[in-house]
């Protein structure tokens, strides 16, 4: 493996809305740069994380670990009325946001900038497929 100096490691993270094809069913892919033939890991320094949302089908937060609450969040947060059921402590500020004042504004932004964010991720994820 290479050592570039003080190059500090990048991690693309990308929430899809949608399933790739995998040879095994997970919520994270994770990926790193490697050499096709033997699979030498080129460097440490890049890595992408996929997240295929649509691949948790849970309808209340009850048993999840952290990383599948958060996902929970980012998949649901614009369709909540109310905490959802079994909702994790950590999670209350960013419910509260989202429900404050019973406006849907704050819904709305995020509904929108979900969408958009997933749309781009979408896009850039068809480009270098």
């Amino acid at each position: 493996m290479f050592r570039y100096g003080k190059l500090r490691p990048v991690h693309v993270v990308c929430f899809m809305d949608y399933v790739m094809r995998h040879p095994v069913e997970q919520l994270e892919y994770s990926y790193s740069m490697r050499e096709k033939t033997c699979g030498e890991e080129f460097s440490d320094l890049i890595t992408i994380h996929l997240f295929e949302l649509p691949r948790l089908q849970k309808k209340s937060m009850e048993g999840l670990s952290p990383m599948e609450g958060w996902l929970f969040l980012l998949k649901n947060l614009h369709t909540f009325e109310a905490e959802p059921d079994g909702m994790d402590p950590r999670f209350k500020k960013v419910t509260d946001l989202s429900l404050q004042n019973g406006k849907p504004a704050v819904r709305d932004a995020v509904r929108l900038h979900r969408s958009r964010f997933l749309r781009e991720g979408f896009r850039l994820t068809r480009l270098i497929r």
